[in-house]
């Protein structure tokens, strides 16, 4: 496929070729790290953002040596840096979770994007609305959801942001993240994801083979993860709220 990126706004809003060109600016410089590298530390100056070309990353900061918070996985397609442009430091580590590509660019050219293309400024801020509404869910599954719900919550939402970009068919889905991951990201131990990750096999939720991921019944594991079903409808095209 082409840039996820352009098919990641392409869901958002209808692009022309000249707001594909632009958007395709953001992605000419490349650079490739292998899983477990730091693509970028903790207080960095903020001088780029990144665009996830390739494969998967987390966003996390070590508590202390031996405890780790993982606040967001980011998958192709995927901003890292832009809740950060107004801070002179990076405030989180970006690490890669598989091989992976990412196109870093100067923070500043988002300028000359917004400059020249209004439709294009608010695809970004839809995209941002939609990953802040994303992260309010992670915090309800943080401090209410039971270990079961949590898990089939994350699941869902994975495969949501998969179709946005045509890499989720007949939910399923690449899933190359660890159940360690997992539990860093939703506060549970290794052993929780575990027990729910089997628990969802055996009653056929889901097929899982620690790389690929098939939701097997979607409307059973959204009643199991109490998800809200409005994550599921087309977003708006425009802020008058057209659907799109």
């Amino acid at each position: 496929m082409g840039s996820c990126m352009v098919e990641k706004f392409k869901y958002y809003i209808d692009l022309n070729d000249d707001d594909i060109d632009l958007l395709l600016t953001l992605e000419e410089s490349k650079e490739h790290y292998r899983a477990g590298q730091t693509i970028n530390k903790r207080d960095n100056d903020v001088k780029e953002i990144f665009i996830i070309s390739e494969g998967w990353s987390v966003i996390s900061t070590k508590l202390d040596q031996n405890v780790r918070s993982v606040f967001d996985v980011k998958l192709n397609g995927d901003f890292v840096g832009m809740g950060e442009v107004s801070f002179p430091k990076h405030l989180y580590d970006l690490v890669a979770l598989t091989d992976v590509v990412v196109c870093p660019f100067p923070k500043d050219h988002l300028d000359a994007i917004f400059k020249k293309s209004v439709k294009l400024s608010h695809a970004f801020y839809n995209v941002l609305s939609r990953e802040q509404a994303v992260l309010y869910e992670r915090i309800a599954s943080l401090g209410r959801r039971t270990a079961l719900e949590k898990v089939s919550h994350f699941i869902i939402e994975l495969s949501v942001r998969k179709k946005m970009i045509g890499m989720c068919i007949e939910d399923s889905f690449a899933f190359p993240i660890t159940q360690a991951d997992i539990g860093d990201l939703l506060g549970l131990s290794s052993i929780h994801v575990n027990r729910s990750m089997n628990e969802l096999k055996r009653h056929d939720y889901i097929q899982y083979d620690r790389t690929t991921m098939k939701i097997i019944d979607m409307e059973r594991l959204l009643n199991v993860a109490n998800f809200n079903r409005n994550f599921l409808g087309a977003p708006v095209k425009s802020f008058t709220g057209d659907a799109a």
